[in-house]
């Protein structure tokens, strides 16, 4: 069956952003079952985008004439496999072939993983094709986006490094946000009523206690990021805004 998951902060909610809200995933249900622990009884879904496999193979057949943009080319071929679904195609028109070239893959997978290495071997500018929000999103390494402001107010904790380059946030769950997306870090302290900030006398004084107090008011991270990951949490028993949150995987960005 197919499915598909609204969430975000809808009105009435609290830290409502109708912006924020929308689409979150949509799919056809690969497995379902179910298990009991304790007093919680609960269905599992494995949600997969709509595709095919090396034993379903789908028709994905590229056909890149020479002089022909690759943005063109990949959309007849998704197209054809997946008629009616909205493409968003953001990459250079510099990628042109001057020769025929013909490739057939069984998978969305094998699209993605032949159209990426294809365009980073040649052209030195790698071409990703995701499928989100019931979209397909295409971008390449020319693709800048108006970066989306993060305020401090969005934050769960504090982003964190989790390996060279790679940076990890959590928000409060929204839709907004894609793979490919460019976001600005919050700048500065946070404009709350009531911030108290101590002084340089006063931190001196307290043998520095007053540095690490106002330092949760800031974000550790500035400048722009680029969004390369991201996965929803959600717990519906749970009142705890912690528990209805998106988490981003980010690289620097420009």
């Amino acid at each position: 069956m197919n499915v598909a998951v609204l969430g975000g902060m809808k009105k009435g909610l609290p830290l409502a952003n109708p912006y924020q809200a929308g689409m979150l995933l949509q799919g056809q249900v690969f497995q379902a079952f179910g298990n009991w622990e304790g007093t919680d009884m609960r269905l599992d879904l494995i949600i997969y985008p709509p595709g095919h496999t090396t034993d379903l193979p789908g028709n994905y057949v590229v056909n890149w004439a020479p002089g022909q943009s690759l943005a063109d080319v990949l959309k007849a071929t998704l197209s054809v496999v997946y008629p009616g679904i909205p493409i968003s195609i953001n990459i250079g028109s510099n990628l042109v072939f001057d020769s025929l070239e013909c490739h057939f893959c069984a998978s969305l997978e094998q699209l993605a993983q032949y159209i990426g290495d294809l365009t980073d071997k040649v052209f030195k500018q790698r071409v990703s094709i995701t499928m989100q929000s019931g979209k397909f999103v295409i971008y390449d390494t020319t693709h800048k986006p108006s970066p989306i402001q993060i305020n401090f107010t969005d934050l769960i904790g504090q982003p964190t490094w989790i390996e060279t380059n790679a940076m990890q946030m959590k928000t409060v769950m929204r839709a907004d946000l894609q793979v490919g997306a460019l976001i600005t870090m919050p700048q500065g302290l946070q404009n709350l009523p009531g911030l108290v900030i101590a002084s340089a006398g006063a931190a001196l004084a307290s043998n520095g206690a007053g540095i690490s107090s106002t330092g949760k008011n800031t974000s550790t991270f500035q400048g722009n990021f680029l969004v390369t990951e991201l996965r929803h949490i959600g717990n519906f028993r749970s009142p705890s805004g912690q528990d209805w949150a998106t988490v981003f995987n980010c690289v620097s960005g420009g």
